[in-house]
């Protein structure tokens, strides 16, 4: 975030990890690779995700009905 005298500018350098949503949701596996592993197990550890690797094509299809 870079702050200015009446502005705020919001950047993000990321990109979408899996590179192609539309094979997330056709294929429905989860990632052989996470950015941050330890995030990703403590998230599904204490349940904040339903299942690890299928959270995209579940809101997809929730979304999409």
């Amino acid at each position: 975030m870079i702050e200015g005298d009446e502005t705020l500018t919001f950047t993000n350098l990321g990109s979408f990890v899996p590179g192609d949503v539309q094979r997330v949701v056709m294929e429905d596996a989860p990632e052989e690779y996470y950015r941050n592993r330890f995030l990703a197990t403590a998230m599904f550890n204490l349940k904040m995700v339903d299942t690890a690797g299928g959270g995209i094509r579940k809101l997809f299809l929730l979304q999409s009905a």
